[in-house]
């Protein structure tokens, strides 16, 4: 079950609400104003939430291997130490703007 309570009801029933996460596996939402502001989760959820990442982690590195089987692994390095080089410079662009 998810539960929506504010942070100040949080606060006060913090005990009831961890006891519902941990023996009822119920999540619950801290949300204000409309706007969610985080989850609490069993830590059975954030373990299978652990392993589906790495999984999908693993999916696209696979991915990757696959689209690049045929060429040699130095020039795969190559290529990706160029395209990190582009990306790196474009972000200190951003967050570094010429004065």
């Amino acid at each position: 079950m998810i539960r929506t309570v504010s942070p100040q009801d949080a606060q006060l029933h913090l005990d009831k609400l961890l006891d519902a996460v941990r023996e009822e596996n119920d999540t619950i939402v801290l949300e204000s104003e409309g706007q969610m502001l985080a989850a609490v989760i069993s830590a059975i959820e954030y373990e299978r939430y652990l392993e589906y990442r790495l999984e999908q982690a693993w999916k696209a590195v696979e991915r990757v291997q696959d689209r690049n089987a045929d060429l040699e692994p130095d020039d795969v390095l190559a290529d990706l130490a160029l395209v990190v080089d582009q990306v790196r410079q474009e972000r200190y662009e951003r967050e570094c703007p010429p004065s």
